[in-house]
């Protein structure tokens, strides 16, 4: 046998000069501007041989080039990521490249990084939690380890904790870290399986190699085939792109070799090897790992003679399957352990299973099984003695291969059992979830596992909403949920409901809907949260229905919430006067006041009075909320409370609303959207306002609204703030998103396009546009405004006078708008829950 086909690795590069040079001229030294490069090819392609290539490249002209290995390697969608989960994982490989690297950067490691914040980190403990629990040692004693922790970076504060936890703080620490490393050195960044990304992580690539900085990003992009389309996420995100710039996107796919570069390979991987057929070039899809299958059958199975190409025209998954399946038991165990954990599994954790599961598995004899799957190409060893499964076509092998089921579930066992065991007896954490949990709650899932659910449901019920991510507990319940014939009714509810509470909590009220109609045992909490979910959702007809059986109910409370969301429909039809009679009639029925839901009534004050006459009620609606706990509904009445204040002229108190609001919603990962636009609808309304940073608080948030009317106020401000800065690209297209929306709009109240279509005509004065005629066609017929029909027939020249209460608002030419909570917060919501309820844990917008 020739000693070239001993060698493990194939030639790095074959014919992919052009490709590589065409990179290297979007990076620097060569360019002097940013880059976001989407690099997408099918499975095998070559995709990681090239960027390797190129991050030599740049490394040996002296340009930080770092790649991210996120190690989650599964075709479909990647179980184990969550929002922020990149962004750990790119804080992760910039610390390891500075630790590698320490005499060409002058940025930090990520523990001393987090040194130098132990201070602002200890002032930032939410005292919340030990204030309310019974006053004692074991609470001074779990309050000084947090404040310990924090300030010397130990326990779950230490740089691994942070790195794997996926709270808000961690993740938004990561995210500091990764800010502060690119801004200390010009930085290339590649991420691997960019496929997976999520939305926060890869916003945060866009800012951090944005048009404006001198960073660049490359993102492997796995295809499911040659010309399939991007995923949803990346779609949005290249619409979305000009609203940031569209020359520093580049979109390239990599195309299958040429047959004379493929037979090249082929001889450098295999002398002596044949040249193929053009038939089989032309079936063949494109995957270099079909020549490492002809290495393997040649080293491994002693192949007579040089194999051909056409060997395989099985195909190279079906060709992994044929190796798997005469390996040994145990490396076809270490390889489910591989594939079942998700992501690259700690060396000492498999060594630990096997234990357990085998009496024969020494360490010398798992070190030597994974030894050979390295050996073979199919596991890869990770920095920090992690492995994981090399690629997706192995991947695909392993959970196809019919022998393996059985070695699978075993493994899956193992897991979760090992998991369960770290979560159930973990000490408590202040915030997020540790890997243990994520891991066991997946792994209960998949297994159809409902005990351990319901367990592991329990445990996360008090700290859930301290994640980064809720939706990803969402969607794996819901999974759970789907097609288990095995779940009795009892169990079912629990789960439909804690995860309905949830979806309702981030705003996505349509799956909170969904799940919520199929609760089986209904209660005073789950009807008013479906009847709330059904308002945002249009599904009026039902939402009245429903409405009217709160309405007639004996009890207080959901009688309450019946008319109290009979109030937010008959505002959002334009039904003000019914809107006002209602509240009328409510506030003052003296039993209201000892409601559960009171907050709310006053609160609503809003939509049926202008500012100033709703502010008083909108103070004391903050103070009771805040009385009673519940922080959300307070943060929100605040940032309702500002946009009066503001109109008012009191810009300073409306700055302090929404200072207030942001410390109470910093833990959480909701509505960012709606604090950034009020807090630049503030500015927009100060004497000097900054409309170069109004900008880019707009786009940073404007794709996480998730809806049609916070998408027309979000884009009509992104208009405003850069016409005013001079942006007029970024202005035009704000422009015609608004007008886009404002064509077809998908909600029912009409008050908001007074102000929509009166900024347009501001922003087409300024960008002489000449769209004048189009904004009139589409804002033709608009009926009187509900609260301020004075101030806007005076805007558009209908009368000669105006109260006084406008007259600041009147020293703009544009008009600022707000966003608004509309609806009943589901921290309110939960104290209708009884006392045989199930104890799940602790959005929709409207503007004036």
């Amino acid at each position: 046998m020739p000693r070239e086909i001993e060698q493990k690795s194939l030639p790095v590069l074959v014919n992919r000069t052009k490709e590589i040079g065409g990179l290297l001229e979007l990076m620097p030294p060569r360019n002097p501007n940013a880059a976001f490069v989407i690099l997408m090819a099918a499975s095998g392609y070559g995709k990681t041989s090239l960027t390797s290539r190129l991050i030599e490249l740049l490394r040996a002209e002296g340009i930080a080039a770092v790649a991210l290995e996120p190690q989650v390697r599964a075709k479909g969608t990647a179980v184990n990521v969550y929002q922020g989960f990149y962004i750990q994982r790119c804080a992760e490989s910039l610390d390891r490249y500075i630790q590698q690297h320490p005499a060409k950067d002058v940025a930090m490691t990520f523990e001393a990084f987090l040194k130098s914040e132990r201070v602002q980190r200890t002032k930032s403990l939410k005292w919340t939690k030990f204030l309310r629990s019974v006053p004692g040692r074991k609470v001074i004693y779990e309050a000084g380890v947090e404040l310990f922790d924090r300030f010397f970076g130990t326990g779950n504060h230490s740089a691994d904790k942070v790195l794997t936890s996926d709270s808000r703080e961690a993740v938004d620490t990561c995210a500091r870290y990764v800010k502060h490393v690119v801004s200390s050195n010009r930085t290339v960044l590649v991420v691997r399986e960019a496929q997976h990304i999520d939305h926060s992580s890869l916003q945060l690539l866009a800012e951090i190699a944005g048009p404006h900085s001198l960073n660049s990003a490359i993102l492997e992009y796995t295809l499911e085939k040659s010309g399939a389309p991007l995923n949803t996420l990346y779609g949005d995100f290249i619409e979305a792109v000009s609203l940031a710039g569209a020359e520093w996107l580049h979109i390239r796919e990599l195309v299958r070799l040429s047959k004379p570069h493929l037979e090249e390979l082929l001889r450098q991987a295999i002398p002596g090897a044949c040249d193929i057929s053009g038939e089989y070039y032309l079936s063949w899809d494109g995957n270099v790992r079909a020549i490492r299958q002809l290495r393997f059958s040649i080293s491994v199975e002693h192949t007579r003679g040089v194999p051909k190409l056409l060997d395989l025209e099985s195909g190279v998954v079906d060709e992994y399957r044929r190796q798997i399946a005469g390996m040994a038991a145990m490396e076809r165990m270490c390889l489910c352990l591989m594939f079942a954990h998700g992501e690259a599994i700690p060396r000492a954790l498999i060594r630990v299973l096997l234990g357990k599961l085998n009496a024969l598995a020494t360490l010398g004899a798992v070190d030597l099984s994974l030894a050979v799957l390295v050996d073979a190409e199919l596991a890869t060893i990770h920095a920090g003695d992690l492995l994981g499964v090399e690629n997706e076509d192995v991947a695909e092998a392993i959970r196809t291969q019919t022998s393996l089921a059985g070695t699978l579930l075993l493994a899956k066992a193992a897991l979760r059992d090992h998991y369960r065991q770290l979560a159930i007896g973990a000490p408590d954490v202040t915030s997020g979830m540790p890997v243990a949990v994520r891991q066991a709650l997946r792994l209960s899932v998949e297994l159809n596992d409902v005990a351990t659910m319901e367990e592991l449901v329990a445990l996360l019920s008090s700290r859930v909403s301290t994640t980064a991510d809720q939706s990803w507990y969402v969607t794996q319940i819901v999974t759970a949920i789907n097609g288990n014939a095995r779940l009795f009714a009892g169990q079912q509810d629990r789960l439909l409901l804690w995860a309905a509470e949830l979806a309702a909590e981030i705003a996505d009220c349509r799956t909170a809907r969904d799940l919520l109609r199929q609760v089986s045992s209904k209660s005073m909490f789950s009807d008013v949260l479906l009847c709330a979910c059904l308002i945002e959702t249009g599904d009026h007809d039902e939402a009245t229905a429903l409405t009217e059986h709160l309405i007639a109910s004996a009890h207080p409370d959901e009688r309450l919430a019946g008319q109290l969301i009979q109030l937010i429909q008959l505002r959002c039809m334009g039904r003000i006067d019914a809107a006002r009679e209602l509240w009328n009639a409510l506030t003052p029925l003296e039993e209201l006041h000892s409601s559960n839901l009171y907050g709310y009534l006053l609160r609503f004050r809003e939509l049926v009075s202008d500012f100033p006459e709703c502010i008083d009620d909108l103070v004391a609606a903050s103070s009771w909320f805040h009385a009673r706990g519940l922080a959300t509904s307070s943060a929100y009445t605040l940032l309702t409370l500002a946009s009066h204040v503001a109109r008012s002229g009191e810009i300073q108190a409306a700055y302090e609303c929404i200072d207030q609001a942001r410390a109470l919603l910093a833990s959480t990962a909701r509505d960012q959207h709606i604090l950034a636009n009020n807090e630049v609808a503030v500015q927009l309304l100060s004497e000097s306002p900054e409309p170069l940073a109004c900008c880019d608080t707009l786009t940073r948030v404007i794709s996480g609204s998730g809806d049609d009317y916070s998408d027309i106020v979000l884009y009509t401000n992104l208009g405003i703030s850069a016409a005013l800065a001079q942006r007029d690209e970024l202005a035009r297209e704000a422009f015609e998103r608004a007008l886009r929306i404002a064509r077809a709009p998908e909600f029912a109240d009409r008050d908001v396009f007074w102000g929509v279509s009166f900024n347009l005509r501001y922003i087409d004065r300024v960008l002489a546009l000449g769209r004048t005629a189009e904004i009139d066609e589409v804002f033709n017929g608009l009926r009187p405004h509900s609260l301020q029909d004075d101030y806007w027939r005076y805007r558009v020249g209908r009368v000669a006078s105006v109260p006084e209460r406008f007259q600041y608002m009147l020293q703009k030419p544009y008009h600022p708008m707000f966003l608004s909570h509309w609806t009943l917060d589901v921290d309110g919501l939960q104290t209708l829950k009884s006392a045989h309820e199930p104890e799940p844990p602790s959005s929709s917008t409207q503007s004036a």
